[in-house]
């Protein structure tokens, strides 16, 4: 989108680390679910299959806006943001979605599905340049920011998804151990993964797992806050952020006192602590953005202000998926070995599973 313009009938979605893995699983699930005709709500809206065991999982916020999906005239469109650091690698990916989502529509047609009417017509799937590793320059979390205020007349859901860990390798006497002893605990929870210690960011002013995982998140929200409060009233998505967290976030990671190493930067397990750091500030932000207005913002098209909207922040654990995150320590065979067996052992509520294979 290249101006401010107001379009009231606009879902607008900011995705980071999009252009691989679980960030481009989620814009692969986002076009399937947003796509579908305007009879019902999104299937992922809708609660799961009690299963022999296991509890009765949701995988959406119950709220009234599910509600406004059915039968909403005209449906609403869609940009798509993919926030990453390289063009050509987002241009790639742009590419595979659309593909990919225009196959799986023609799939729908063919199965005597329902279109949505306009849909591809009105749809956007954009890039926009962030390194998350950087707060300010070119390209960095508040250029970001500022990009998105300008150039988007809201902003509907950001999901922060862009992660690092201070990754080494594998300690293969470490898994044999584990495997041994708790063998769909080393697929669950892994304890053999190296973490470097004293991993700083690019520009060498803070921890680097740290900086993204904690700092980033907590400036993104700041600074977008009111610019999702701006969201229109009729969308059927409230504004919302969504942080991406992980079963590895615990609280026994951090240093002790916490007090010693706030950026983690001589820890052993900087990417579990920065996980639970991370859902810790989130938690304080959805608090404090629910007790607290926005400031309100002066559209230039109207005589009323706008951006009174209260915008949630969630946290979502993605459950066990595979992302190649440590193909490059793998044998080839072995990767598609931990594919099958995260088939057999993952939580029979983790669909999430199937957008990164969708």
């Amino acid at each position: 989108m290249s101006s401010s313009r107001r379009d009231s009938n606009r879902i607008i979605i900011a995705v980071t680390g999009a252009n691989a893995g679980l960030g481009l699983g989620y814009c692969h699930r986002i076009l399937r679910q947003l796509s579908t005709a305007p009879t019902a709500p999104p299937p992922d809206a809708l609660e799961l299959p009690l299963e022999p065991g296991h509890s009765p999982r949701r995988l959406a916020l119950k709220d009234a806006s599910l509600s406004n999906f059915v039968n909403t005239q005209p449906p609403p469109t869609l940009t798509l943001i993919l926030a990453c650091r390289s063009r050509q690698r987002a241009e790639v990916a742009i590419k595979q979605l659309k593909k990919q989502h225009e196959l799986g529509l023609i799939g729908r047609k063919m199965r005597g599905a329902e279109e949505r009417k306009g849909w591809l017509e009105g749809l956007e799937i954009v890039f926009e340049e962030l390194d998350v590793d950087r707060v300010g320059g070119q390209g960095g979390v508040l250029d970001f920011a500022s990009r998105i205020r300008d150039n988007y007349p809201h902003l509907t859901t950001l999901v922060l998804n862009a992660g690092i860990g201070a990754f080494l390798g594998l300690d293969w006497a470490g898994a044999m151990r584990q495997l041994m002893v708790d063998p769909v605990g080393t697929v669950l929870e892994p304890q053999f993964i190296l973490q470097e210690i004293g991993r700083k960011s690019g520009d060498g002013l803070r921890g680097g797992v740290w900086g993204v995982n904690v700092l980033s998140t907590y400036i993104l929200a700041k600074e977008l806050r009111s610019h999702m409060a701006k969201s229109p009233v009729n969308l059927p998505l409230s504004p919302r952020i969504i942080y991406v967290t992980s079963s590895q976030g615990k609280a026994s990671f951090l240093p002790q006192p916490p007090s010693s190493d706030k950026q983690l930067i001589q820890l052993e397990e900087s990417y579990g602590a920065s996980k639970y750091m991370g859902s810790i500030v989130t938690s304080h932000l959805d608090a404090e953005f629910s007790q607290t207005e926005a400031l309100p913002q002066v559209d230039q098209n109207s005589d009323e202000d706008v951006g009174k909207r209260k915008v949630r922040v969630l946290r979502l654990d993605p459950g066990v998926v595979h992302t190649g995150m440590f193909a490059q320590w793998l044998p080839f065979f072995m990767e598609w070995l931990m594919v099958i067996t995260l088939h057999f052992v993952s939580a029979p509520w983790d669909v999430l599973q199937k957008s990164i294979r969708s």
